[in-house]
């Protein structure tokens, strides 16, 4: 805890400090300083773009980022703002709700009947996640049944042993999600994508057999694309950690398609390996 002390004594915003304190110290939130927290321009800003219905336009991106940001400064669950989240996405899950934003594609079910779907269900995955309710949640569930069956389909696992590896097939995936979702179209979502590692995470609970999520495991840290839409490398390339500008964005990414992969449970292997072995393979 050295670094965090080091980190406090230069006398931080309230949000890192009170990431600080609360999450690696272990300090109550009210001791903390989760009051400054919730009163930070940061937070009254966000609060202040969210609508009646309770999501933040454009949707989809401005309610990910609305949430990815709010959940990082340590804003609590029960906070108003992410009730009012939860409540429209499930309303959307449910097919009670239909956005006001709409994307041209080749079949107009795409949009309703897939993307939001997943797109709200991996959103509300995050606020939800650690919630001992979570199970609760019985559309969140149908949706992760969903799509888990998406992904097996698209994963050609080929065992050796105790090596398994994902061959992808672009075309083979077009045909697999036409049969999975009852309808043709030329959008293709990729099983990598990151709303479906958000949404599979089995330290929520196992959609995936261990095959396929150590298939997806490994094919999203060793394929050169990487994670869609996070970091399009490798996850064992060479990171810069310097403070040029393009290099802090890309080392962000990187700990964040980190994170994304961390629940898997070849997570916990790759943690054994590096902590005998000194290296990541």
């Amino acid at each position: 805890m050295e670094i965090v002390d080091k980190l406090l004594d230069m006398n931080p915003d309230p949000i890192p400090r009170y990431i600080l304190l609360h999450e690696f110290k272990g300090v109550p939130p009210e001791k903390a300083g989760y009051e400054a927290v919730i009163n930070h321009r940061f937070v009254k800003r966000i609060q202040g773009l969210q609508n009646s219905k309770g999501y933040w336009p454009p949707f989809h991106r401005g309610t990910e980022n609305a949430v990815r940001q709010l959940l990082s400064y340590g804003i609590d669950k029960s906070h108003p703002m992410l009730i009012s989240a939860k409540e429209y996405l499930l309303s959307l899950i449910r097919g009670e709700e239909k956005t006001l934003q709409f994307q041209k594609h080749d079949n107009i079910r795409w949009w309703h009947e897939v993307f939001v779907p997943l797109t709200s269900a991996a959103t509300l995955s995050k606020i939800i996640q650690g919630d001992p309710t979570d199970s609760g949640y019985p559309d969140l569930m149908l949706q992760r049944k969903r799509f888990a069956a998406f992904v097996e389909a698209n994963l050609q696992v080929e065992s050796a042993k105790t090596a398994f590896h994902w061959v992808y097939d672009e075309e083979a995936n077009k045909k697999d999600q036409n049969e999975c979702f009852g309808f043709k179209t030329k959008q293709v979502i990729h099983p990598r994508n990151f709303y479906n590692l958000i949404l599979l995470r089995p330290d929520m609970e196992h959609f995936l057999t261990p095959e396929a999520d150590q298939a997806l495991f490994e094919y999203c840290e060793k394929n050169h694309d990487g994670i869609e839409r996070v970091y399009n490398k490798s996850l064992h390339t060479l990171v810069p950690t310097d403070s040029w500008h393009d290099n802090s964005i890309i080392f962000f990414r990187w700990l964040r398609a980190l994170s994304l992969i961390s629940g898997f449970r070849r997570w916990e292997e790759e943690e054994k390996m590096v902590a005998s072995s000194g290296s990541w393979r």
